[in-house]
């Protein structure tokens, strides 16, 4: 009796684990042209962040906004720099050197952006 518990008990860990483990839980392996896709989708939102920080900073600019911009900005460097690198890894195959540049020119621009906020929040103080 003990033996078929222990079995059972033991089939209750394995199952999970060998799901775990399993293609299906990590999405299977993703296709260079999936992976393409969902970079680009990246840059998109990266962009939304970039806008809507450049929106706040429009009218009645406080330190709230600027340490909020700065965030955004961040996000969406740090994003850039992510899709900067799967562009890398894809290689020329799969996504175009002027795509590549401007992934990289993009996070620049977030760089300098957070850099010139950082300096205007000194007024703030």
């Amino acid at each position: 009796m003990k033996k078929i518990i222990l079995l059972i008990y033991l089939s209750f860990l394995v199952v999970p684990f060998s799901y775990a483990y399993s293609d299906d839980y990590y999405g299977g392996e993703d296709s260079p042209e999936k992976i393409r896709l969902e970079a680009f989708n990246d840059i998109k939102v990266a962009q939304q962040l970039m806008d809507e920080a450049s929106q706040m900073l429009e009218k009645d600019v406080n330190r709230q906004k600027i340490e909020l911009a700065i965030n955004l900005y961040l996000k969406a460097g740090q994003i850039f720099e992510k899709v900067s690198k799967v562009f890398r890894m894809l290689g020329r195959n799969f996504v175009g050197q002027a795509d590549q540049e401007g992934a990289d020119q993009a996070m620049e621009t977030c760089l300098t952006l957070i850099k010139d906020l950082k300096e205007r929040l000194k007024q703030y103080k």
